[in-house]
């Protein structure tokens, strides 16, 4: 899994201190790092670039007929991505994202940050179906997130764990209540 900040700084994440074993505790996370933007770009037009050739093919399969653009994209891009179930929840601090992912390894999963947008991508092959006789699926995810305020796309943390991404997003100059507290005083 990665994580792709705006700014050309590459940051890696500073490793938290790991609970004592429980029985809640999660048992695979996993934390991203930073990478440049450019080959998220890269990766975007191409998938952008797939979806419109199976957009095309439905044009041809319907005989042509106009009128069909939309219904064509969307029809395309349920057919090459995998839907994907995400929950964004805002406290005073910062705001989490939730979504279920199963059937991809962390290492297929990119996040790319914005200050008020993030994108999650990836894409897997389908190791129930690959063979040497069939041709494997391909499962493919894109998501792209607004989200309710701004973020500090350099407190960003992701985790991952059994098919569940979770990614915790500080928000920008945050005041905590008691330090406003005693600024108004």
């Amino acid at each position: 899994m990665k994580l792709r900040g705006t700014g050309e700084k590459v940051a890696e994440p500073r490793p938290e201190p790991r609970p004592e074993p429980t029985s809640e505790v999660k048992s695979e996370l996993k934390i991203v790092r930073l990478l440049p933007e450019d080959l998220f770009l890269r990766r975007t037009a191409d998938l952008h670039q797939l979806i419109a050739k199976q957009a095309y093919q439905l044009f041809q399969e319907s005989g042509f007929a106009d009128g069909h653009d939309l219904e064509h994209w969307l029809q395309a891009e349920s057919q090459l991505l995998t839907p994907t179930r995400t929950e964004v929840r805002e406290s005073q601090v910062a705001i989490t994202v939730k979504t279920i992912l199963f059937g991809f390894d962390a290492e297929n999963i990119e996040i790319h940050v914005e200050p008020q947008r993030i994108f999650i991508s990836g894409q897997q092959v389908d190791k129930s179906e690959a063979s040497a006789e069939v041709k494997a699926r391909v499962k493919r995810i894109f998501r792209s997130i607004d989200l309710p305020a701004q973020i500090d796309a350099d407190k960003v943390r992701a985790t991952f764990s059994r098919g569940e991404l979770e990614i915790r997003l500080q928000k920008i100059n945050v005041v905590p209540k008691a330090d406003a507290a005693s600024n108004n005083g």
